[in-house]
């Protein structure tokens, strides 16, 4: 629709159509979260999001601009197509479109469902993606009409529990509440400021300056040079988010990460107006240039520790799907505003001569962002708790009978590796003690609450395993000889 329109209305009802459809952002990031629980690896997970989201920013414009109007700009190939001279933006926007196409494509022919009351269930997508793939595979994947039990798509029997939506109060904890407010703020100034530096990279330079705040002067920059300063700053964010991020996040830790970057945000915007006043054209350009990369690595690293710390503040993985609802929806709100507010008073500004003004903004609002921070704590995650989940699934199955050797009675495994002790070496302590062991073991296991403990030392000719008991500590050597220690 946005490619077709014809006026400002048909634009803006199919941009704000495009936008009320577009919940993926929430989406992929309740998935990362999922599939990646464990706290340690989160800053390389979360990583890759804001990574590939850079590359489009950097591809994307340059595709849109090359693209656009082509029976003006190729003429040779397009001059002659009327749909173009009377679409002049369709060709860009269709392209986009094939670009979506296969992304959603992907999604459902090869993406794992991660949520845990529906990823047992067969999924059709991925069996047609398997057919797919088939022939690009080394090695043939089983098809559906092969043994159920060797296909990797077949439901299993497992027993889900059918939950209730998550209560307000589940959702929205004192955590919770505090990460959606530092999402909501850091969307708005961030976002305002991308929107801001190129109307001030453009504004006319000014020869009236009265310092500290009465001056409103550009750089009068064209766009491509502007489009140059964005591609390097662009690409230094990307280089920083999959080099420098995940290192130093899972050295200090979100949080720490966090309250360093928000306070670098106020100090990048206040520096920012003043940079017109540097002597030459080169050294404005390069200073306007080392605010946006500071700004740029403080984004780099605040936009994934404050998912990091949105997702940790949930109680329970199934709460995340609605806690990153409504972290999108309140960052839309912050980057529909931090624009609106921005642009206010950047007009006001260079109208009253105070071209400072819109700056000083921003970093007021970056200053409460980073104030929130103080009551922000970094919690565990759920890494423990899924695999307490996992190894309590697989105790169920194991059952009893794997701590039984029923070829030899009651006798628990754990006690089958002990040879019969030398007749000749055997006093009445041994016996009882043999005796003692042995019962209380397979009472042990009898209830289900058996703490016996194996340790192996493995060596040339001799093999020692050691099992903790009430008496102390038995160790048995592979020749047979058995003796009892820590009585």
């Amino acid at each position: 629709m946005f490619g077709f329109s014809r006026n400002l209305t048909w634009a803006v009802t199919a941009r704000a159509l495009s936008g009320a459809a577009n919940g993926n952002v929430g989406i992929l990031r309740t998935t990362v979260a999922e599939l990646v629980p464990e706290k340690s690896l989160q800053p390389q997970a979360f990583s890759i999001m804001p990574l590939i989201w850079q590359i489009g920013s950097i591809v994307g414009p340059i595709l849109g601009g090359a693209l656009a109007s082509p029976a003006v700009k190729l003429p040779n190939i397009f001059g002659k197509i009327e749909f173009f001279k009377t679409f002049p933006y369709a060709l860009p926007n269709l392209v986009s479109g094939v670009f979506f196409t296969i992304g959603i494509s992907t999604g459902i022919l090869f993406l794992r469902e991660s949520l845990e009351s529906r990823k047992h269930q067969k999924d059709y997508g991925r069996i047609v993606g398997s057919y797919l793939t088939q022939s690009c595979r080394c090695r043939r994947a089983p098809t559906p009409l092969e043994d159920d039990a060797e296909h990797p798509f077949k439901s299993k029997p497992k027993n889900v529990t059918s939950l209730a939506p998550p209560a307000f109060r589940e959702v929205f904890n004192p955590q919770s509440n505090l990460s959606l407010l530092a999402y909501c703020f850091l969307a708005l100034h961030a976002v305002a400021f991308d929107q801001l530096v190129p109307v001030f990279m453009h504004l006319p330079p000014d020869s009236h300056v009265s310092l500290p705040f009465r001056f409103a002067s550009g750089f009068g920059l064209d766009s491509g040079r502007i489009g140059v300063l964005f591609t390097i700053y662009g690409i230094f964010s990307m280089v920083c988010q999959f080099t420098v991020f995940p290192y130093m996040t899972t050295r200090l830790g979100a949080l720490y990460c966090m309250r360093a970057c928000t306070l670098v945000f106020p100090i990048a915007y206040i520096l920012t107006p003043y940079t017109v006043l540097m002597p030459t054209p080169w050294s404005r350009q390069a200073a306007i240039l080392g605010v946006m990369l500071l700004k740029g690595i403080a984004g780099v690293f605040a936009f994934p520790c404050i998912t990091i710390l949105l997702t940790n503040s949930a109680k329970s993985l199934r709460l995340l799907g609605t806690l990153n609802g409504v972290a999108t929806s309140l960052s839309a709100i912050g980057r529909a505003a931090g624009p609106f507010f921005a642009g206010q008073t950047f007009t006001w500004g260079v109208e009253a001569g105070y071209g400072v003004a819109p700056w000083f903004l921003l970093a007021g609002f970056a200053v409460l962002g980073h104030v929130n921070t103080w009551w922000l704590m970094e919690l565990e995650g759920f890494g423990t708790t899924a695999r307490a989940t996992e190894a309590g699934d697989e105790h169920e199955q194991i059952g009893l009978t794997d701590f039984v050797d029923t070829s030899q009675g009651d006798r628990p495994k754990s006690e089958a590796y002990y040879p019969p002790p030398d007749s000749d070496e055997e006093d009445d302590d041994a016996k009882e003690h043999d005796t003692l062991l042995r019962t209380d073991s397979i009472s042990r296991v009898s209830t289900g609450t058996s703490h016996l403990d194996a340790d192996a030392a493995a060596g040339v000719g001799d093999s020692r395993v050691r099992m903790r008991s009430p008496l102390g500590f038995r160790d048995t050597k592979a020749n047979g000889h058995a003796h009892t220690d820590g009585r």
